[in-house]
This record gives C-alpha cells, structure tokens and sequence, in this order.
C-alpha cells in the first residue's frame, strides 16, 4: 500500500470518528446559537435583510418598532465600518448559558481580523417562524427608554 493510501484511510477514519463531534458543535438553523452567528455574518455582510430578521419585534407597537429598525440599521452601518477597520470577521463561537422553553441566553465571543475579541451576552425568544433577538429584553438590560 503506498503512502498516499494509507494516509487517506487514516483520514477518512478520523473523520468518520470525529465527524459526530463536528456536527454537534455547529449550530443547526432551529438553534439560538445559530441566529447570533447570522447576525454576527449579517454585520460582517453589512445585509440589511438577514440582519433584521434577527429581531423580535415582540411588545413594540408599529411607531416604536418603526423606529427601532431604523435604529438597528443606523448601528449595523457604525458597526460594519469599526469591523472593516478592525480587518474584518475572523471568528464568532457561541455557546449556550441557559435555555428554559422559549427563553434562551447565548454569549458569542467575536474575534476581528486584527485579533480583538469581545464577548457578550444575549437573549433570545422563540417565536413562531424560530428563534430571535429578544430586542426587547436587551433594551431593558441596557437600561435604554424612549
């Protein structure tokens, strides 16, 4: 058996050991993590549309949550740009604190280009077309009024 051969079937059983491993570290779409690392690639993106759809609207009336989209897409402009300056994306790993029925909480650790790591944390809420940004909760965390 030659080299090349041998190194392939060692591959193909590493990855057949680790490969469990690796799909239940990736968020799957249904998940909270998975709407923090689209959020994070809507940034990165600078899309406005995938960005958004990250949001509950949930308790806002139509004039709050008017101004709440402009506000969020002013913020996804101001934090594209620091992002672009900071050399782009690098990494975003999240991980799940708590998750009770149709509440979670998920930190994400966003590493830029440049090396910079920040971490947060956020809360979401499960709706009927899957998890969101719960902006709400985030607002009153961040003791922000209108």
């Amino acid at each position: 058996m030659n080299t090349f051969t041998a190194l392939s079937r060692r591959l193909t059983v590493l990855l057949l050991l680790f490969f469990p491993l690796i799909l239940h570290c990736t968020p799957t779409p249904d998940s909270p993590e998975y709407v923090v690392q689209k959020l994070y690639k809507a940034v990165a993106d600078n899309n406005v549309d995938n960005y958004m759809s990250c949001f509950s609207f949930k308790g806002f009336d139509q004039n709050d949550k008017k101004m709440m989209q402009s506000e969020l897409k002013l913020a996804l402009n101001i934090t594209h740009q620091k992002l672009l300056e900071d050399g782009g994306l690098q990494s975003v790993k999240t991980g799940i604190l708590s998750k009770e029925g149709n509440v979670a909480r998920v930190t994400a650790t966003v590493t830029a280009g440049n090396g910079q790591t920040g971490t947060e944390t956020i809360s979401l809420i499960r709706e009927n077309d899957g998890w969101k940004i719960d902006l709400l909760s985030e607002l009153k965390e961040s003791n922000f009024s209108f």
